[in-house]
């Protein structure tokens, strides 16, 4: 015959419903737990916004300011003692033009072009000689002082300048007299006579002599 197991002792018995206890305690907490997780909560796609155009600004034109000129040419032609193409000031008049081509000669119609006109760039000024038709365009006006003959002296015509007391404007209307010459005759008074014009620089005998009827000097 074969022997019978021993007994089992009573504390294992304990033990293992303590064990079984246990395990089903931690399965029944594990599957509260699952129970009670919150459901998951879908997961929203919004669409990116649409960006908002940006206007850019209009830019404003801005005016192209008008060259100025340093000078002005001017072709001189006819009575004169040295024709040809003279770079003058921009103020310039017809006088100044006079001037640079050496003044009138001997032949030439000295009241046929009005010397107190202003000059443009690029323009063609012909003074004719005696008895040469006048029908060509040049600078024409009216003087502002009636001519009238003097000896230069200090006895003064009515309607003339004079020399040591005119303004700026004044002087300014006188034929061959512009911006720049009016404030040298202005700057070198006084004056005992028209003559002494001739130390004012840019005026030269043939302008003295243009002036002579409108200025006067007291």
């Amino acid at each position: 015959m074969s022997a019978s197991p021993p007994p089992t002792p009573p504390q294992w018995h304990w033990r293992s419903a303590l064990a079984g206890l246990l395990i089903g305690a931690i399965v029944v907490s594990a599957g509260l737990f699952v129970v009670r997780q919150p459901a998951a909560q879908p997961i929203a796609i919004h669409p990116a916004p649409t960006p908002t155009p940006v206007e850019e600004p209009t830019a404003t034109p801005t005016p192209t300011p008008s060259p100025t000129l340093s000078e002005i040419v001017v072709f001189v032609s006819g009575a004169v003692n040295a024709p040809g193409n003279y770079h003058l000031p921009p103020d310039a008049r017809v006088g100044d033009a006079l001037d640079a081509a050496g003044g009138f000669t001997t032949d030439a119609q000295t009241n046929a072009v009005n010397l107190a006109a202003a000059l443009h760039d690029g323009e063609h000024i012909h003074f004719p000689v005696k008895d040469e038709p006048t029908s060509t365009p040049t600078p024409t006006g009216t003087p502002t002082a009636t001519p009238t003959p003097t000896d230069g002296g200090g006895g003064s015509v009515p309607g003339q300048i004079n020399l040591n007391t005119a303004t700026q404007a004044e002087l300014e209307t006188l034929p061959g007299i512009g911006e720049v010459k009016a404030a040298a005759i202005i700057a070198n008074r006084p004056y005992t006579s028209v003559d002494d014009l001739d130390r004012v620089p840019r005026i030269g005998p043939a302008t003295i002599a243009n002036l002579r009827p409108y200025v006067t000097v007291e």
